[in-house]
């Protein structure tokens, strides 16, 4: 309020505050209004936010599986954003944004089952990423992840498989290694190989339960809800995997210990949901 009252409510600097505020919004989970902060900071005139505030706004629209919105807002971005690189006398080649861009197009694509065109964006985001950062980087490995889900999509699970295994390599011991890791196992469930994906999922819930069991030492209203419904989902992902190999004793006790978690969090179990 105190720089609206000062710049007025179109200046640049409001739209900086307004793109800062949708990307806290946007981390505490709160995607409608992260939006709206965005818009806000889209409304303004253009300044150094504006190509971030429409990156950020199809990434948000992304996430609320806006597909149209999405790519609309993220094709704004990759040409600001290039104009940008213009008048600064930067390639957009080495331009960490335009990358991001190219990355985050590629999964609005493949959202829309647009994959030679997911495929592209990603090849291009991994080139770019590969040239700035090198092959050992996270933002490099998150790509060929990316790049390996397309294959999946595709029906070309050996490809795919082999895309995650290379970005692993790199994101193990990273928070990214968890999403990495049900990449891998979920190639393996369209390979027929369910075996291997439990033996995937197990290494997942292990992880999170020792973050979990971390959780537990602080008192109740610390606890952490986010870390204990990711525990109760890929405990349920788990038991779903069990069941297909015919593992039900292991399955039903996977699904205990998830109404557990949420029951220890605060969190209701889907069946006190439904009830």
């Amino acid at each position: 309020r105190k720089s609206i009252k000062r710049y007025g409510d179109k200046d640049p600097a409001v739209g900086s505050i307004y793109t800062a505020l949708g990307n806290l919004h946007f981390r505490e989970g709160r995607i409608s209004e992260a939006i709206n902060s965005y818009k806000g900071a889209i409304d303004c005139r253009d300044g150094p936010h504006s190509a971030t505030a429409c990156l950020n706004l199809g990434t948000a629209y992304w996430n609320q599986l806006d597909v149209p919105q999405a790519t609309k807002y993220l094709k704004k971005a990759l040409k600001a954003l290039k104009i940008g690189c213009s008048r600064q006398g930067v390639s957009p080649e080495l331009c960490p944004e335009v990358a991001s861009c190219h990355h985050q197009l590629g999964l609005v694509y493949a959202l829309g089952k647009e994959y030679d065109s997911a495929e592209y964006e990603i090849e291009t985001a991994c080139r770019m990423r590969l040239a700035m950062y090198g092959s050992a980087h996270p933002m490099t490995a998150r790509t060929l992840d990316a790049a390996g889900r397309i294959q999946s999509l595709r029906g070309e699970f050996d490809q795919a498989l082999h895309y995650h295994e290379q970005a692993l390599t790199v994101l193990q011991g990273t928070p990214y290694a968890t999403s990495t890791l049900e990449n891998i196992a979920m190639a393996h469930m369209g390979r027929g190989d369910v075996l291997a994906a439990v033996h995937i999922y197990v290494e997942i819930v292990q992880c999170l339960k020792t973050a979990w069991h971390g959780e537990m030492v602080k008192p109740f209203y610390e606890r952490n809800q986010v870390a204990a419904q990711q525990l109760a989902d890929y405990l349920q992902k788990l038991a779903d995997a069990y069941m297909k190999v015919r593992h039900d004793a292991y399955a039903h006790q996977c699904m205990e210990e998830a109404d557990l978690v949420l029951s220890e969090s605060g969190i209701k179990s889907q069946e006190e949901n439904n009830d």
